[in-house]
């Protein structure tokens, strides 16, 4: 396995190198003070895109999604995008392109026993994913801060290399849940079960790439390729509540770790979160929370976690 490390933000050319020769890099850059960045339109192998503070957009086939401090996303090899960054605080990224016969290579050792790898040549699996916005968890957060950290130093390839296969495992665990959710959809065909999913995750993606924004069911529902009500039944079938009160949820959680992380003014919070008033902001957050914003706010700044996988990691 290869690694190419890319501190400065680059635009890697991938259409100028064949297929079967793209690398595995890692793009783990900082840029302190305001930054305004943009990337043009490219086909990469699998990316996971994740920035350890602010956003960045991206422009997919029909759509725009909005990464930030609590989400990743996943775009399969051969998917155009663009992205930018418009941030007036300081940048760090960790995005990680995988090559194909990375990818492959893993899940095949993961797939088939040990024995049948041993005695013969198993076949390299295709790989693809849903490409939508994921939750961090403190594994992926704990892997990507370790290949942060060791890309911007003279750390050796072979420490790299683990924290990708540790990264690549970590993924393939994710791909067999989202698998397992569209399983359980209640739909005859596969096919239908597939298509579902992927157009009710594009309708959330974009109901949580700003959450500032007032949001419109008929809007959503259109990008998705939905009828408003057909929409609002399978929405409410698969993520077990309505659109508005998913929202109202997400608006709420960020709000929480807002007051927890950020040196803004709960007036601050209450606007960049959407909500209409701050007497509204602050009935619905006790409600949710059983405590104030304020009082929130004095109780519980968060430390940071320890990351225990990273010293785990040459055990």
């Amino acid at each position: 396995m290869n690694i190419v490390r890319d501190t400065r933000f680059c635009v890697t050319n991938w259409s100028a190198i064949k297929r079967e020769q793209w690398p595995n890099m890692v793009a783990c850059a900082k840029h302190v003070g305001p930054t305004t960045w943009s990337w043009p339109k490219r086909v990469t192998p699998l990316s996971i895109k994740c920035l350890l503070n602010s956003a960045e957009t991206y422009e997919l086939p029909g759509r725009t999604v909005t990464v930030n401090n609590d989400s990743y996303l996943i775009i399969n090899e051969g998917t155009e995008y663009s992205s930018y960054i418009d941030s007036v605080a300081d940048v760090e990224t960790a995005t990680v392109f995988i090559a194909p016969t990375t990818v492959a290579d893993v899940f095949a050792s993961l797939r088939y026993p040990n024995h049948k790898q041993l005695d013969e040549e198993v076949p390299l699996p295709s790989v693809h994913f849903v490409e939508r916005l994921y939750p961090r968890n403190d594994q992926l957060i704990s892997i990507l801060t370790a290949i942060h950290k060791r890309t911007n130093s003279s750390a050796e390839d072979i420490e790299i290399q683990q924290l990708l296969y540790a990264l690549i495992e970590h993924l393939a665990s994710v791909h067999d849940g989202v698998n397992g959710e569209i399983d359980a959809l209640k739909f005859t065909k596969a096919s239908t079960r597939e298509e579902v999913y992927r157009r009710l995750y594009i309708a959330r993606d974009y109901m949580l790439s700003d959450l500032s924004q007032k949001q419109n069911l008929e809007q959503i529902a259109t990008l998705a390729g939905f009828a408003p009500h057909h929409f609002l039944r399978l929405f409410k079938e698969v993520f077990a509540t309505t659109p508005h009160q998913y929202l109202l949820s997400m608006r709420l959680e960020k709000a929480k770790a807002l007051l927890h992380h950020s040196k803004l003014s709960v007036n601050e919070i209450c606007a960049d979160t959407g909500f209409a008033s701050l007497s509204s902001f602050s009935s619905l957050y006790k409600k949710k929370f059983q405590v104030s914003p304020l009082k929130d706010r004095k109780q519980g700044r968060a430390q940071k976690k320890v990351m225990p996988f990273e010293e785990s990691l040459d055990k």
